[in-house]
């Protein structure tokens, strides 16, 4: 009897049903988006050994002059949260990007609301 509870629970919890021939289907495309991550966190890991090490050799250097920036990006960067970091990115692009930009169009908050406009309204089926 309490298996039968339990799968009476497991039920309720899947609304939908289980459907494997679209699990099937939508491999390949789970297969391009895996590929684009590898590729993405690719260049990140190889942009990121290029900058700590031309931040790190500039922080060996005799230069106080190169020196004493490295020093400084070094603790704003271990010093304060990557969520801040974040803010502060988005929040200080538009100090920076005029409108006309494409990096300030892409910050810009019109450009945010015509896409969850845009996602709302095909989620919503209009």
């Amino acid at each position: 009897m309490s298996l039968f509870f339990l799968s009476y629970k497991i039920k309720a919890l899947m609304p939908f049903p289980f459907d494997l021939e679209l699990i099937w289907t939508s491999l390949p495309l789970l297969g391009v988006g895996a590929l684009v991550t590898i590729e993405i966190s690719a260049v990140a890991v190889a942009c990121g050994v290029l900058i700590g090490l031309f931040v790190g050799i500039a922080e060996l250097s005799n230069y106080r002059w190169l020196r004493i920036p490295a020093k400084v990006y070094v603790d704003f960067i271990r010093g304060t949260p990557l969520l801040v970091q974040i803010f502060i990115i988005y929040f200080a692009s538009f100090l920076f990007c005029s409108s006309a930009t494409i990096s300030g169009y892409l910050f810009s908050r019109s450009f945010f609301k015509r896409r969850i406009n845009m996602i709302t309204k095909s989620a919503s089926g209009m």
